[in-house]
């Protein structure tokens, strides 16, 4: 029965000590809505920064950029005459 008790009591402390706070995740508000017409089709991609990545998602598809930065790909879809928010 004592093993039991220990048993339990460092599973108990172990799922403790891997489970993280709420509080330690980003802000969720680095994302922005990109809209471009292309040939009559209006085309909408959600640009998501993660670190030092940026997560692309467009009709479902998600692909993630390494080494760039949610301001430079904003940027370059302006650029490219696309409306970002």
């Amino acid at each position: 029965m004592n093993f039991f008790k220990l048993f339990s009591f460092m599973l108990l402390l172990s799922a403790f000590a891997l489970t993280s706070c709420g509080d330690d995740d980003e802000d969720a508000s680095s994302c922005q809505t990109c809209e471009l017409e292309l040939l009559g089709v209006s085309v909408s991609s959600e640009y998501c920064e993660d670190g030092d990545n940026v997560i692309v998602t467009t009709s479902g598809v998600s692909e993630t950029l390494e080494g760039v930065s949610l301001d430079d790909i904003v940027a370059a879809q302006e650029a490219a005459g696309a409306t970002c928010n």
